[in-house]
């Protein structure tokens, strides 16, 4: 969240977890029915705060995400379409920050995809015939 996200929900901007409860800012004001974003809520132990699969969220986080996404789907489907489309926006929009910095660096990235919506970079075909192998 944004400081002025933060100011504006009440919460603290220098703490992504302003409750301390094991989710954080981001997640509950994304689902302020089931969360409290300045009160503990329960159900996230200490052992589950961390982060096992490095993906940015802690594993209570990413429990409640799936639980969630279903609930979603059946009650707000507004707002979980307005999530997926965020986060491929900023997936599709760090594509091209990558490409600036290689045009930068004078590195060339090339899109060897077959099947790929990634037009940020130049699109390449590679035949298995074509391929070199590195060596002394």
């Amino acid at each position: 969240l944004s400081d002025a996200e933060e100011l504006r929900l009440g919460s603290n901007p220098l703490s992504a977890d302003t409750d301390g409860d094991g989710y954080g800012d981001r997640l509950e004001s994304l689902y302020p029915s089931n969360f409290r974003l300045a009160v503990p809520d329960p159900g996230c132990p200490v052992s589950e705060r961390g982060d096992r699969d490095g993906d940015g969220l802690s594993d209570c986080e990413a429990a409640q995400i799936k639980h969630q996404k279903i609930l979603d789907v059946n009650t707000n489907i507004h707002s979980n379409i307005q999530t997926i489309f965020l986060s491929l926006y900023k997936a599709f929009y760090g594509y091209n920050i990558l490409r600036q910095y290689a045009h930068y660096q004078g590195i060339k990235i090339y899109n060897a995809s077959t099947k790929s919506y990634i037009d940020a970079f130049e699109r390449v075909k590679i035949s298995p015939n074509s391929l070199q192998t590195g060596g002394d």
